[in-house]
């Protein structure tokens, strides 16, 4: 299960259950990955969030810059987008061993292929249509690349243009829609026609209002989650709420408080 995505204090980016420790949750705290118990929290790989920067190694030896994603694509393995650093990378649970995953941390870029170069990605799924396959969101050209688990081709899957805003991303396990957050909204990209729309929030403006989807308002929203087969949690990071989002209504239901 994985949980919803946000940043809390400006450290803590993204939350899930723990596969390599059954019952703790595993922690991106931006230069760190962690595991915790809810009373004891240890790191697993990385150093203080005063020291980003970037070194493989094992454990503390490890250094990240700003984690922002990860998965584990199986119980021992976990794949970290480390924003900053312009790449993904990884972590052997057994030894807390860190490698470079995919993309040149050290070197930026739009390119696909084996030797592929992001710009500072922000969010990685596993593919629910193919679980050979991540999926990764790229601010930059607001695009979605995919790239095998085990061959490490990457192409691009989407590319919206204009201003790279596009953040965080939850993908249905049906339909294989997924759902996109940007600065002032949420968009949807349709997995079987290959577009994107804008499905809830203004098409230009930030700010706060419930309703229609039409007629929302966000202020830079970054969490998103299914709370359900047809509803979406989203957490909108500045207006410091929870939006919920009816997809059968289209209307925004809930804040954070439960008040109507």
């Amino acid at each position: 299960m994985t949980t919803l995505a946000t940043s809390i204090d400006d450290t803590v980016y993204h939350i899930q259950e723990d596969s390599f420790v059954p019952g703790n949750l595993l922690i991106a705290d931006g230069c760190v990955l962690k595991t915790s118990d809810g009373t004891v929290t240890s790191t697993i790989a990385g150093g203080p969030h005063w020291e980003p920067g970037y070194a493989e190694g094992v454990g503390v030896q490890a250094r990240f810059n700003k984690v922002l994603s990860f998965v584990q694509i199986s119980s021992h393995q976990v794949v970290l987008v480390d924003s900053t650093n312009r790449c993904l990378r990884s972590v052997d649970r057994n030894t807390n061993q860190t490698a470079a995953y995919a993309g040149n941390c050290t070197q930026q870029g739009q390119q696909d292929g084996l030797d592929a170069l992001f710009n500072e990605p922000t969010s990685v799924i596993i593919n629910t249509k193919n679980s050979s396959q991540l999926i990764i969101v790229e601010p930059s050209h607001a695009s979605l690349r995919i790239m095998g688990i085990f061959d490490k081709n990457v192409s691009t899957m989407f590319r919206r243009g204009g201003s790279g805003d596009l953040q965080r991303m939850v993908q249905s396990p049906t339909t294989g829609n997924i759902y996109i957050t940007f600065s002032h909204g949420v968009g949807l990209y349709d997995y079987q026609s290959k577009t994107f729309t804008r499905i809830a929030g203004a098409p230009t403006g930030m700010g706060f209002r419930d309703g229609l989807f039409s007629q929302m308002l966000f202020l830079w929203p970054i969490g998103i989650e299914f709370l359900d087969s047809r509803t979406l949690i989203v957490a909108d990071s500045l207006s410091n709420r929870l939006r919920v989002l009816d997809q059968f209504k289209l209307i925004n239901l809930y804040r954070s408080n439960g008040t109507r």
